[in-house]
């Protein structure tokens, strides 16, 4: 999943963070959010969405711009709205696992029956606990949780996948969530991770033979150009 927050914006699918302003707004203000997706892909368009919602919010006087893929990695980015150089930006929560390990309970698989329960967890005691851990953690602000478009599935540059056994001995893409790495460790795979903007050369150019995503998210980066099963 994705967070958001004010100090910065983090993509539990995603999550959406901001920067935490350290002095009150002028008359006129001018925010900057960071997306690590290209302007109209799946994953950035919250990040848009949200830029438009402030200007018409405020009738004009804040100056939302949006750079898509422009300011680094996720970790760099993340690394930016905690400095204060960007307000809002998201990064996915397995990612966050390099600054906190608060969203880690959501990485093990199984735990909700339906998708939607795990947003509604973020509602409830414990999931306000966990949001607050991070915020603590990061020292920014957590907005909201973005969709990543549902679970995931292995795809793979030339081999056929349709057990764990065949992912043995493949550099899978994974993200910096320790538990997603030991998973497929466990299955004999190499993880390998890799920020989701620099996955479509990677794979390309034969650094990881597969990565795991939803086919939402493959349609919508044009993933599947880079992958055969």
């Amino acid at each position: 999943m994705n967070d958001m927050t004010l100090k910065g914006c983090l993509a539990a699918a995603a999550l959406c963070m901001a920067a935490i302003p350290s002095a009150g707004f002028a008359a006129e203000v001018e925010l900057r959010l960071g997306a690590g997706f290209p302007e109209g892909e799946l994953l950035a368009n919250p990040i848009t969405k949200l830029a438009e919602l402030i200007e018409e919010k405020s009738d004009g006087e804040i100056d939302a711009t949006v750079f898509y893929q422009s300011l680094g990695t996720q970790q760099q980015l993340a690394q930016a709205v905690m400095s204060g150089t960007v307000d809002i930006g998201s990064m996915a929560n397995g990612n966050a696992a390099r600054f906190t390990d608060a969203f880690l309970v959501f990485d093990l698989p199984f735990l909700f029956k339906e998708y939607n329960n795990l947003f509604k967890t973020l509602d409830q005691p414990a999931g306000q606990q966990i949001i607050g851990t991070f915020e603590e953690d990061l020292g920014v602000k957590y907005l909201f949780a973005m969709n990543n478009a549902g679970g995931r599935d292995i795809q793979t540059r030339e081999t056929p996948v349709r057990t764990p056994a065949d992912i043995a001995n493949l550099k899978i893409r994974t993200t910096s969530s320790p538990i997603d790495m030991v998973t497929f460790r466990a299955w004999g795979a190499t993880p390998t991770p890799v920020d989701f903007g620099q996955l479509y050369s990677a794979t390309q150019q034969g650094v990881v033979d597969g990565f795991q995503f939803g086919k939402t998210i493959l349609l919508s980066a044009k993933l599947l150009i880079s992958t055969q099963n």
